[in-house]
Formats: structure tokens, sequence, C-alpha cells
């Protein structure tokens, strides 16, 4: 049993999940999820849906409890996978 945790603010909220699991999926994070040394944390309206569809496409079980943190959350300030790509200029 794989278990889980989605870590939400009062604005956004994360699926916690180990990092070696995540690419072992062969998920890429959208710049929208964090990440430190061990874990991705999938930002909850596009990652962790595929994440949690990938699992469920490898047979494997999960459990996902829910942890509220009040204010902003410190998974705000963790690094982002991929960062926003420069926009084009227009002129």
């Amino acid at each position: 049993m794989i278990e889980l945790t989605h870590i939400h603010d009062s604005g956004h909220g994360w699926i916690k999940a180990p990092l070696g699991l995540v690419y072992s999926l062969g998920l890429t994070p959208s710049r929208y999820s964090y990440f430190d040394h061990a874990h991705a944390y999938l930002e909850e309206d596009c990652d962790a849906p595929r994440f949690i569809r990938a699992l469920t496409a490898h047979a494997l079980d999960h459990r996902i409890r829910s942890v509220y943190h009040e204010g902003d959350s410190p998974i705000r300030s963790m690094r982002r996978f991929n960062p926003a790509p420069a926009q084009p200029s227009l002129i």
C-alpha cells in the first residue's frame, strides 16, 4: 500500500509522492508542481490526477490522507519542476 498525503492550504493543494515513484511511472510533472530531495508535490488539478491514474493503471494500491495547512503552505516556496518558459517577444 502506497501512503500519500494531500496537502492543501486555502488556495491550492498538492499530492506528496515519492520522487522516484513519479519518475518510475514515466511522469514529467508540470511547472505547477514542486519538489524537494525526496518528494514531488504534484499540483492537484493536473499532475496529481495523472499520477493517480498511473498508479491505478499499474495496479498499485494507494491511500491518501488529507492535511490542511493554515496560511500559505511551505510547498509554495519549494523548487518548481520546469520553470516557466520565456515568453516570445511580440515586437
